[in-house]
Order: C-alpha cells, then sequence, then structure tokens
C-alpha cells in the first residue's frame, strides 16, 4: 500500500509537467471535486456498472457514489487509487480534464 501511494504521489508531481496541470493548480477544491466526479462517472458508464452495481464492487453504498459522482466529496489520495483499483483505470485518468 505505501508502495501505491508513492506510485500515485509520483503520478501527481509528473502531473505538473502536463499542460492541463496549470488550469487544476488555479482550480478550486469544489471544481476539483466535479473534474473527478465526472471522470469516475465517465468511466463507470463504459465499464457498463450501474451506481447501485459500482457501490456493491467498492463495499459502499450507492448514495455515496451518487456523491463521490457529483464532486460533493473531497476524496482522498487513498481512496482515488483505490476508485481507480475498481474501476482498472491509471490514477491519471481519474484527474484529467476532459474538454
Amino acid at each position: 500500500m505505501m508502495y501505491q501511494l508513492y506510485f500515485l504521489y509520483s503520478i501527481i508531481i509528473e502531473y505538473k509537467y502536463l499542460s492541463s496541470f496549470d488550469k487544476i493548480q488555479s482550480m478550486d477544491k469544489k471544481t476539483l471535486c466535479k473534474i473527478v466526479g465526472n471522470n469516475i462517472k465517465r468511466i463507470r458508464l463504459a465499464r457498463g456498472y450501474t451506481q447501485e452495481t459500482f457501490a456493491e464492487h467498492m463495499h459502499v453504498s450507492w448514495s455515496y457514489v451518487s456523491k463521490l459522482e457529483c464532486g460533493v466529496l473531497n476524496l482522498s489520495l487513498g481512496k482515488i487509487l483505490q476508485i481507480s483499483q475498481y474501476l482498472d483505470v491509471d490514477v491519471q485518468e481519474l484527474l484529467t480534464i476532459c474538454e
């Protein structure tokens, strides 16, 4: 788990070299949470999960998934890593700004 958190940290550090880092850096927390939430929803739907089935997979309630996707929850790095594993995507995909 420690290695995974270090890996997540290194991805975020490397992410600053991507063009969207400036956009992320200037965002408020609420906007960033909404971007991550939208990415979770987009990927969840692409995988064919409903909120209910994804919630069961994550061992949480469907209302938790709904709050994630609405950007209401402020996620920890560990939770972002866990969600990326459940969705079988790289962490970067959850942090990407889709234009």
